[in-house]
């Protein structure tokens, strides 16, 4: 993406800086905003050469957009260098490329929302247990790697598909441990079929998130039903009867009676869940 603007003003800080670029109504590109919060490859005048991200687009008055760049860590010798040649042109060609390495890379790492869950389920964990937030963050990533294989995690820089997979052993672990969450777990899952495998392991309602005390196959009697929502067939005995490639929801005695009542088709629209094959 290419435009023209001019520099406002720049400072630095201890190892970065921070740039505020000034782009007339006729210059602004349409697609500005497709590069906010992206990593960039920043090249202004053919010179100076950095590597940062928009944090802010503001519209002023008369048309006139604002654009606040953060230079990523060690630019900071390019821009006391080239600034003050910046600050005085009256126009700067501009340059801004997404570094695609870099977002790949991004997207691939934990987000906010899943560092806030964790975080939420450890609390849950530790309230429950009567131990200290950060106590029980270490005693969980310690178990976590023990029992994964992973090694030292950290949730500031770990992958997306690490922190999904720690959420989930949290969310094991306290319903081990007779937690009452403050939400509803499922809300703390990246992935559905992981809930429904989850419920199906520990004896959980899928609707509810409630734990049962016992399991047994369909309507038997149990607190906590596997209710098939592939049809096994009338005249079959169903304890004998091999369900392992049908599929199943874990579902308590209110929740299986409804499926069976209104249909599953209907049940499955209204609370946003579905079957899985589970041996």
């Amino acid at each position: 993406m290419d435009f023209r603007c001019s520099l406002s003003k720049w400072r630095t800080n201890k190892r970065s800086a921070r740039l505020t670029l000034l782009v007339g109504p006729k210059d602004a590109p349409m697609d500005l905003y497709n590069f906010e919060d992206k990593p960039l490859d920043i090249i202004l005048n053919s010179k100076v050469k950095i590597k940062g991200e928009i944090k802010n687009i503001e519209q002023l008055v008369k048309g006139k957009i604002k654009i606040v760049i953060v230079t990523a860590e060690d630019y900071k010798k390019e821009i006391i260098s080239g600034g003050p040649g910046l600050k005085n042109s009256e126009e700067i060609k501009a340059t801004f490329l997404i570094d695609a390495d870099e977002q790949v890379k991004r997207m691939n790492m934990i987000s906010g929302r899943q560092r806030r869950k964790a975080f939420a389920t450890i609390k849950d964990i530790a309230e429950g247990t009567g131990h200290e937030t950060n106590e029980m963050y270490r005693i969980i990533k310690d178990k976590f790697s023990e029992v994964t294989g992973y090694g030292e995690i950290s949730l500031s820089d770990c992958t997306r598909e690490t922190a999904a997979l720690f959420i989930e052993y949290c969310i094991r672990l306290g319903y081990e441990s007779g937690v009452e969450w403050k939400e509803h777990p499922r809300e703390r899952m990246d992935n559905l079929y992981r809930w429904l495998r989850l419920c199906l392991d520990q004896k959980i309602c899928a609707v509810s998130g409630l734990p049962g005390k016992e399991y047994l196959i369909d309507n038997s009697g149990a607190i906590i039903h596997a209710h098939h929502t592939d049809a096994i067939g009338m005249g079959r005995n169903r304890q004998k009867f091999d369900d392992s490639k049908l599929k199943k929801i874990s579902l308590s005695a209110k929740y299986h009676n409804e499926a069976h009542n209104m249909g599953w088709e209907s049940f499955k629209e209204k609370y946003h869940v579905e079957g899985i094959i589970y041996p």
